[in-house]
């Protein structure tokens, strides 16, 4: 079992209280009925609770060891300590109880038991004594404490303290207690004589609730407002009740000992009754008389007793009817609500069903809704390899600029080591401004290049602008041509369908010789065939033509395209270099247009060769005999 420590809770952590043999109580702060003490294996590890765990009893110094020997639950050892029942936890906060005494706490791990001691005494806090001293010892030596409540029957009391005191001493002391019914007050003891002979005793386990033990009423067990007037009730009874000097009386003065209990009151009370009221009348001649008298005073001190334990009783019956129909009341009100549970139940579990067929549409849209976001996806993806290689490319212009930025760096730090002195300084000036004024030459000979250039630039476009007319033109004479050509290809199968025809009327003309209408009539066709392929050559020189015309100016502009870039290279750094790029790029693409029209013209002009010739060799076929 690890070795346990009182500690001080204190507002900035827990601080161990040392050793009785090194406890001094002008460094260590006092412990009062304000603090809280805890049990601990350390600052910052607290002892283990649970099953396993450590189980905790608090002890305070008795003054009556007789008392002690009649517990049960103490054994010859723990002599001089009394139980404080309720107080079985790590943390224990003392009360005005505990004043004037030690306090000790043992702790049981299984077999096992260690038992931690308190060095000091518990002292009141200054605050609280003074106050109470003032209002009991000085100006009406009384004090009233109300809105005290029964703990059994929830009735509330009020009570009243009065103190006489003569010199250093308290002469005498008495309390008054009222019940407080429907908002007025009526003396609980009927003959409103106050109550001489009281004690006190607070719940070391609940902080506002308190035992008072008097004659009159035996013990009320009354629930105070909150600890701090519990705190101070039991202050102003236990300074009642002092027997002692005053000027002796301080914070640390014990002030309730740990012996006398209810029975003792009540024998006390009586015996001084007995004393006071048998003493006058004592004589040996009706002897016999007296003790029956002391018997029949003991008879109704019995029955005063009993009528009381019975008036209690039946205060606890009407309690417990009470709380019986309460009890009654609330389970009908149970039944009412398990019915109105059951209703919504069934609405609750109709509601259910619903939605969870609510719940499965929405499953399926929720599936439909990810198989468009995955075809989504899968676009955005494709999306992003395009942008990453369009980065790259980027990537690849910048680095590109970046050595080129590097290179200049370089030029720019051989520059200014090159103008190291002032003298050379002024020398490299002069001769920049006879720079600046051939530049300025040079400049203006530039701008009237580019000018030219510009002039040029825009001939070229008028150009490109012919050669896109021209091209839309050729575009239909290709169209028109492919026509004509589809209409050749049919001319050409019904020609040698004709041709076939021919052939078998020639057969036919060899046997028969009638029939030299017919052979006329085809040397008349064969004669428009002839003319119509001389028509095709004529087109076919045309289409040449133009095609030669296509490439001088394909040549032309190759040429415009050469002045541009070597206009870009002059001037390399201005903001025309952007425009003439462009522009380059235009003249690029109308080439690139161009040069793919002139070779879908070459190919056609290639199969239009090929279909003349195929129809020359059928028209020899044909007037060969």
């Amino acid at each position: 079992m690890e070795p346990c420590f009182i500690f001080l809770q204190t507002p900035s952590g827990f601080e161990q209280v040392p050793n009785v043999d090194q406890f001094d109580p002008h460094v260590f702060p006092s412990i009062t009925n304000s603090s809280v003490v805890s049990v601990r294996l350390s600052k910052e590890r607290a002892c283990p609770l649970g099953k396993n765990g450590f189980s905790f009893q608090w002890y305070r110094t008795n003054t009556d060891s007789e008392m002690m020997k009649e517990q049960s639950m103490c054994s010859k050892d723990d002599e001089g300590w009394a139980l404080l029942r309720g107080a079985c936890y790590a943390a224990y906060q003392p009360s005005v109880s505990d004043v004037g005494h030690r306090l000790r706490c043992i702790i049981k791990h299984g077999s096992e038991h260690e038992t931690c001691h308190l060095p000091c005494l518990v002292a009141i806090e200054q605050s609280l004594f003074d106050s109470a001293k003032i209002t009991l010892l000085g100006g009406n030596k009384t004090a009233t404490f109300g809105n005290l409540r029964g703990v059994e029957d929830l009735s509330i009391f009020r009570l009243k303290i009065d103190v006489n005191s003569n010199d250093d001493f308290i002469t005498s002391s008495s309390i008054f207690i009222d019940k407080v019914t429907s908002g007025s007050a009526d003396e609980s003891n009927n003959e409103t004589e106050p109550v001489p002979h009281f004690k006190v005793e607070a719940d070391p386990a609940k902080p506002r609730i308190f035992d008072l033990i008097c004659s009159s009423h035996g013990r009320l067990r009354l629930d105070a407002a909150n600890r701090k007037s519990r705190e101070s009730l039991i202050l102003a009874l236990g300074v009642a009740n002092f027997k002692g000097k005053l000027s002796s009386l301080t914070s640390k003065t014990a002030l309730f000992p740990s012996c006398g209990i209810e029975d003792k009151i009540h024998t006390e009370s009586d015996s001084t009754l007995e004393s006071s009221i048998d003493a006058p009348t004592l004589s040996p001649d009706n002897s016999h008389s007296e003790q029956l008298e002391a018997k029949l005073a003991d008879m109704h001190r019995l029955l005063k007793y009993k009528d009381f334990s019975i008036t209690k009783l039946q205060q606890e019956f009407v309690t417990s009817d009470a709380n019986k129909r309460k009890v009654e009341k609330e389970l009908e009100s149970c039944r009412v609500s398990e019915r109105l549970l059951k209703g919504a139940l069934e609405k609750s579990e109709s509601k259910v069903e619903e939605e969870a067929l609510t719940i499965e549409d929405m499953h399926q849209a929720q599936n439909d809704a990810v198989i468009v976001q995955e075809r989504m996806m899968t676009a955005l993806y494709n999306e992003k390899a395009v942008l990453q290689a369009a980065v790259e490319a980027r990537d690849g212009k910048i680095e590109g600029m970046t050595h080129r930025i590097a290179e200049l760096e370089k030029e720019s730090v051989i520059m200014t080591t090159s103008l190291s002195s002032i003298q050379s300084l002024r020398n490299n000036l002069v001769q920049t401004q006879e720079k600046c004024s051939s530049s300025e030459k040079v400049i203006a000979t530039m701008k009237k290049t580019e000018s030219e250039l510009e002039q040029d630039l825009k001939s070229v476009k008028g150009i490109v602008l012919d050669l896109n007319d021209k091209f839309l033109a050729a575009k239909e004479t290709a169209s028109k041509r492919e026509s004509d050509c589809r209409k050749l290809k049919m001319e050409r199968s019904s020609l040698k369908n004709r041709a076939e025809g021919l052939t078998k009327e020639m057969m036919r003309m060899s046997k028969n010789k009638l029939e030299a209408l017919e052979n006329e009539k085809l040397k008349k066709v064969i004669q428009e065939l002839q003319r119509e392929n001389v028509d095709m050559q004529e087109n076919i020189e045309v289409a040449k033509s133009e095609k030669s015309k296509i490439r001088e100016l394909y040549e032309a502009t190759c040429l415009a395209h050469q002045q541009s870039v070597s206009y870009q290279l002059s001037t390399d750094g201005n903001n025309a270099s952007c425009a003439s790029e462009q522009r380059i790029g235009e003249l690029e693409s109308v080439i690139s247009s161009m040069t793919e029209y002139l070779n879908a013209k070459e190919m056609q002009i290639d199969t239009l060769k090929q279909v003349n010739e195929a129809f020359a060799k059928e028209i020899n076929e044909l007037t060969q005999p």
